[in-house]
């Protein structure tokens, strides 16, 4: 398992320090060489919320993905609430037809390459 985030303050505690197979990276999501290219059957975006970090980390990791296995998203959109930052009313045209579906062969309806989304 691997984790990324820009500050591993609040995990101090929470993580133990010693585990094998946990890796925590620290660094900027949207750095495609931060995380190693691996084939990840499942890969959660819960990062900093705004359409703009969700996309570019999308961008940067999608060729990780493993055929079959699963890109999940969090928040996708947090423009009501009061910290959705950067978040857009926009978003939900190119991104909600794209919900619930992995990357699967038997998917046609997803595309290869993240970037033909747009």
């Amino acid at each position: 398992m691997f984790g990324v985030d820009c500050s591993f303050e609040h995990l101090a505690d929470a993580v133990p320090k010693d585990h094998q197979r946990l890796h925590l990276l620290h660094g900027d999501v949207t750095d495609a060489a931060l995380v190693p290219d691996l084939a990840f059957d499942i890969m959660i975006d819960d990062s900093n919320h705004t359409t703009r970090t969700q996309v570019e980390t999308l961008l940067a990791h999608w060729s990780k993905l493993a055929l079959g296995g699963l890109y999940v998203l969090e928040d996708l959109f947090v423009v009501r609430l009061p910290w959705g930052g950067e978040a857009s009313r926009k978003s939900r045209s190119f991104l909600w037809p794209y919900s619930g579906y992995s990357r699967s062969p038997q998917n046609r309806m997803l595309p290869r390459h993240p970037q033909d989304l747009f």
